[in-house]
C-alpha cells in the first residue's frame, strides 16, 4: 500500500503517505510527508486509547481499548463497514465490537472477537471472506468459524489460526497460497496442509503473507513459504513457478533458517509500534 500508520504508547495514531481516499484520517485528501496525528470521529479531538492498528488498500482500522473498530478511507466496496459505499476521511465508528484482532486487507476488512468469532465484511470477489459466496459486504458478517484468535487479510485471500494452531485459508489460491495442495480458489475458511514438524510442541508462531504467497514461523525459529515463485520468493532454492504447499525457507549457504523470530507483514505481535502497507 501507500500510505503508513504508527501507534504510540499513548494509544494515538499518526499517518503518513497518500492520501487520495482519505486514508490518512485528517479530514481532508492532502498527501503528507510528516507524521500527523489521526482525528476522531467528528474532526474535534483526536483517536485515543487504540491499542492495534491495520493499514489496507487506501483505508485504515483502528482498534481501541474496549474492542472497538473503526475504519477510514475508500470505501468503494463496502470496506468500511457502516453500511455503505461512502468515502470518509474521519474515522469512523464499525459495527463491530469486543475485537481483539484486526487486519485490513485489499479492500476487505477482518477482525477477530473475544468469542474467537471472525468477522468479515468488504471486497469478496475470490471468496476472500470466507461466506461461502462471492458477494460484496458494506456491514459485518460473521463466518462459519469458531475458536479463532488470530487473522491476517491479504490480497484477494485471508488466513486465520484457531487455538490448536491449525491454519485455515480462503480466497484466490492460483499460486498455491493456501498451501492446500491445489491451485483451486475457495470462498470458505480450508484447512492449510502444514509442515510435518509442526507439533504441539513446535506449533505455528506467526503468520503472515504478501500479494500471492503465505508465509509461516514456527517456534523451533525455521520459516515455511507457499505460494508464487516467479522471484523466488520461496527463498528454497528452487526455480519452480509456485508450490502448493509449505517449504522450507533456507539461506545463500543452503542452510535452513532456524533463528527466525518475525516474517513481517503480520499482525501478530502487538508489541510493534508502527505497520505500513
Amino acid at each position: 500500500w501507500d500510505h503508513m500508520m504508527a501507534l504510540t504508547k499513548r494509544g494515538n495514531v499518526y499517518t503518513w503517505g497518500n492520501n487520495t481516499n482519505g486514508q490518512l484520517g485528517l479530514s481532508n485528501y492532502e498527501t503528507t510527508c510528516y507524521a500527523t496525528k489521526v482525528y476522531d470521529y467528528q474532526g474535534t479531538d483526536y483517536l485515543e486509547n487504540i491499542v492495534d492498528i491495520s493499514a489496507g488498500s487506501k483505508m485504515s482500522m483502528a482498534m481501541d481499548k474496549l474492542g472497538l473498530v473503526y475504519t477510514w478511507g475508500q470505501n468503494t466496496y463496502g470496506q468500511l463497514g457502516i453500511g455503505n459505499t461512502t468515502e470518509k476521511a474521519l474515522p469512523q465508528v464499525t459495527l463491530c465490537q469486543d475485537a481483539v484482532r484486526i487486519s485490513a486487507g485489499y479492500y476487505n476488512s477482518s477482525i477477530v472477537d473475544t468469542r474467537g468469532n471472525v468477522i468479515v465484511w468488504g471486497y469478496n470477489n475470490n471468496g476472500q471472506l470466507g461466506l461461502g459466496n462471492n458477494i460484496n459486504y458494506t456491514v459485518p458478517q460473521t463466518t462459519n468459524t469458531s475458536n479463532i484468535i488470530d487473522i491476517t487479510a491479504l490480497n484477494g485471500f485471508t488466513l486465520i489460526k484457531d487455538t490448536t494452531g491449525k491454519l485455515y485459508g480462503t480466497g484466490m489460491n492460483n499460486y498455491g497460497n493456501l498451501s492446500t495442495g491445489n491451485t483451486t480458489t475457495v470462498n470458505v475458511f480450508t484447512a492449510m496442509n502444514l509442515p510435518s514438524s509442526v507439533t504441539s510442541s513446535n506449533k505455528v508462531i506467526q503468520m503472515s503473507g504478501g500479494s500471492r504467497n503465505s508465509r509461516i514461523l514456527l517456534k523451533d525459529g525455521t520459516v515455511w513459504t507457499s505460494g508464487d515463485n516467479t522471484n523466488n520468493q520461496l527463498a528454497n532454492g528452487s526455480t519452480s513457478s509456485y508450490s502448493t504447499s509449505f517449504v522450507k525457507a533456507k539461506k545463500t549457504s543452503g542452510t535452513v533458517i532456524d533463528d527466525a523470530i518475525y516474517i513481517g507483514r503480520s499482525h501478530q505481535d502487538r508489541n510493534i509500534d508502527a505497520t505500513s502497507y
